[in-house]
Order: structure tokens, then C-alpha cells, then sequence
């Protein structure tokens, strides 16, 4: 299994997105991610406020079921990643966890 992991700080996730096709990976972790346009990947997570990014899970195949973190939204998205490993069917469960430094407006 390749895991791409990246603070995106930010900008547009495509050059994370292209990153991951490159390099194959199944499964991206994001933070600081614009969360949508995303084509060919299936997407959790949420927006921090309205600051347009935010923590994002990014898979290839399977599917995603979220897992809320209370007071965290957007700073933590999770989820069950069902997927098929040798043709049978498993659970991974996934968090990109963005942490801030400083205090202002942060859990």
C-alpha cells in the first residue's frame, strides 16, 4: 500500500493529485486541501470554517465511510476505508490530521 501524505498549505490539491497518480499511490492524506476536483479518487472531509480547505481522505479504489471527530471538523477528517486485498475485503481505518501551530481559532 503507498500513502502520500502532504500539507498542501492551501493551494489547489492538483499537484498532490498528480503527485499520486505518478507514484500509484492508493491512498492520499491532505491538509490545508481545496476537497474538491479530485477526478478518479473518492473523497471524506470537510472545510475548516470557511476557510476553503481543509482535511481531506483521497482513495483509488473501495470505499469510504466517514468517522466523525467532534469539535474537529475540517482540522481531522477520518474514515473506514472498505477495500479488497487478494480478493478479499478489508477495513482500514484512515486520519489526516492537520496541526496548527499558534492558538488563534484552532482547537
Amino acid at each position: 500500500m503507498i500513502v502520500q501524505i502532504w500539507n498542501v498549505n492551501g493551494r489547489s490539491t492538483q499537484a498532490a493529485i498528480e503527485l499520486g497518480d505518478t507514484l500509484r499511490a492508493d491512498v492520499l492524506l491532505l491538509q490545508e486541501a481545496k476537497l474538491d476536483g479530485a477526478p478518479g479518487w473518492k473523497a471524506n472531509g470537510k472545510n475548516v470554517h470557511d476557510n476553503g480547505w481543509g482535511s481531506g481522505i483521497f482513495v483509488r479504489e473501495g470505499s469510504l465511510t466517514a468517522i466523525d471527530v467532534a469539535d474537529y471538523d475540517g482540522w481531522v477528517a477520518g474514515a473506514k476505508w472498505t477495500h479488497s486485498v487478494d480478493g478479499r475485503e478489508e477495513s482500514t481505518y484512515l486520519f489526516s490530521i492537520h496541526s496548527p501551530t499558534g492558538r488563534d481559532g484552532h482547537p
